[in-house]
């Protein structure tokens, strides 16, 4: 995902692709602004989103800026810790 470096968040490439696999809808291997706006809203906020995407002069706050890194983070952190649950568990249960 090339977009995490541009907006300040690190990450491993495992985690950009366990973060690109939870929301990559349509499997294409990429997101859309709307799959990569998943991990930030609920799809009925739709119209509202797309209402002040036309108003791009006045810029993203600083703030806002913030927020998207700390939501991105947590989101790779969260991607990461369920891995690590599903590597545990491939261990620990025997093959039938």
């Amino acid at each position: 995902m090339q977009v995490l470096p541009q907006v300040g968040v690190e990450c491993s490439d495992e985690g950009a692709t366990l973060l690109c696999n939870r929301y990559d809808s349509d499997g294409d291997g990429k997101l859309s602004f709307w799959e990569f706006a998943k991990i930030f809203i609920a799809l009925e906020h739709k119209d509202e989103i797309e209402s002040r995407l036309a108003v791009k002069e006045q810029g993203v706050s600083a703030e806002t800026q913030q927020l998207v890194r700390s939501i991105l983070q947590l989101s790779l952190e969260q991607e990461d810790r369920i891995e690590c649950v599903r590597t545990q568990i491939s261990r620990d249960v025997p093959a039938a």
